[in-house]
């Protein structure tokens, strides 16, 4: 039988000292170049694990689910220093799809941002990306479903 983690409230101490362990650890990987915290903690609601997604820099194409998931480790060893034990899900934004990419920037937040016109550029590219994706995805859908979306 699966364990489910039951959901738990973090008050705004916790959250705080969240964010705070976040944006220490991503000040010193230097190759984070923008994060969100999303989902059910951004939206202060009960939640099971702590969504955060992060955007950085692409350089080692070999290796990048291998860098996901050492910095998820990372996230979850600085958290754990601050007495968050919550389990983390990271999910990096390069490759991502662009409806996640779009949830994350209208559902979360940015809890770093190493260049604002690194955040302001991905927002825009996401945004547009997705508006023309939606046009397509309805036309689709009406095709397919018969029905107006």
């Amino acid at each position: 039988m699966r364990h489910v983690r039951k959901k738990q409230a973090a008050d705004q101490h916790t959250q705080r000292r969240a964010r705070e362990a976040l944006q220490t650890l991503f000040a010193y990987q230097a190759d984070v170049l923008l994060a969100y915290i999303h989902g059910s903690f951004a939206r202060e609601e009960p939640f099971r694990d702590l969504d955060v997604a992060a955007l950085v820099a692409d350089r080692d194409r070999d290796g990048f689910l291998a860098r996901e998931l050492r910095l998820e480790a990372a996230v979850e060893d600085a958290l754990r220093r601050v007495e968050f034990t919550s389990p983390v899900d990271l999910r990096t934004l390069n490759r991502a799809p662009v409806s996640f990419s779009y949830q994350v920037i209208r559902t979360g937040f940015p809890v770093f941002v190493r260049d604002d016109g690194v955040r302001v550029d991905f927002e825009t590219r996401t945004v547009s990306r997705y508006l023309d994706f939606a046009r397509f995805r309805r036309e689709q859908l009406r095709e397919v479903l018969g029905v107006a979306v």
